[in-house]
């Protein structure tokens, strides 16, 4: 297995090119999910983040490594089989994000911190405007804290998933396999239960690390931006998660 094609594959991984788009979806469209019941919309949804990952690892990571989709997921077949432990906890990860009840879970989870951000921005705010356009000036501060969360968010995941994927022990390995013995940290003995056989279709899989999305930093007076790509458009920015702007004038409207 070409280790230089592994730490290529593990930087995108760990890199604002996979985490923006990933944190900037599940913040765009969190509100969807109040629902406990399953719902039509839900499911779209689920889809549309299919695709968006589908789209990151075909477009974006393929790109990376100058290598076909079908040959990449092809050498990360045999990285599994061959148990490496980067090439098994990143299968892992993209299980999770495509089972619909793990992604429910992660996208309520998200709603109740920016819940909590957007209340803390909204009493910093009573506190600090007293002036006829604090209303104006709540909206646009808002604005420009959601981007510093996302921001923040995104850089938490990277550095997570790079703590999470042993990289300092990879570039080690690669420097002494240049220039004299090597140790092996790619090789892994943790249990795994299954193949991974496609990015849209995985079986099940024992986790080799803890939870790792829904787990984020401590809640701030932030809120995320989501300025994610789309598949559709790739590079313009998404919309604004849907009611975002209703939940803004009501908070506003308390400050009154």
């Amino acid at each position: 297995m070409n280790e230089r094609t592994i730490i290529q594959i593990c930087n995108f991984f760990t890199s604002e090119a996979w985490w923006k788009p990933v944190c900037g979806f599940l913040a765009t469209n969190c509100m969807q999910f109040e629902s406990p019941e399953n719902t039509v919309e839900q499911y779209n949804l689920f889809n549309q983040f299919q695709s968006l990952v589908q789209d990151l690892f075909d477009s974006f990571l393929c790109k990376t490594v100058n290598m076909r989709p079908s040959a990449l997921e092809q050498l990360m077949l045999q990285g599994y089989d061959g148990n490496i432990y980067q090439l098994r906890v990143l299968i892992f990860r993209i299980q999770e994000l495509l089972n619909f009840e793990k992604f429910k879970l992660e996208m309520q989870a998200t709603q109740r911190r920016i819940d909590e951000e957007v209340t803390n921005t909204m009493m910093m705010l009573r506190e600090q405007s007293a002036d006829d356009d604090a209303q104006n000036n709540a909206v646009d501060m808002l604005e420009k804290s959601e981007q510093i969360s996302l921001q923040k968010q995104t850089e938490f995941c990277c550095n997570r998933t790079k703590d999470e994927l042993r990289l300092n022990e990879l570039h080690d390995n690669l420097q002494k396999s240049m220039g004299g013995p090597k140790t092996n940290p790619l090789a892994s003995t943790s249990p795994v239960n299954s193949t991974f056989n496609t990015l849209g279709s995985l079986g099940p899989l024992s986790s080799p690390t803890g939870s790792m999305v829904n787990k984020g930093p401590p809640v701030t007076t932030f809120n995320p931006q989501y300025d994610a790509v789309r598949k559709s458009n790739p590079g313009k920015p998404l919309i604004m998660r849907p009611g975002l702007t209703k939940v803004k004038s009501s908070k506003l409207a308390s400050l009154h």
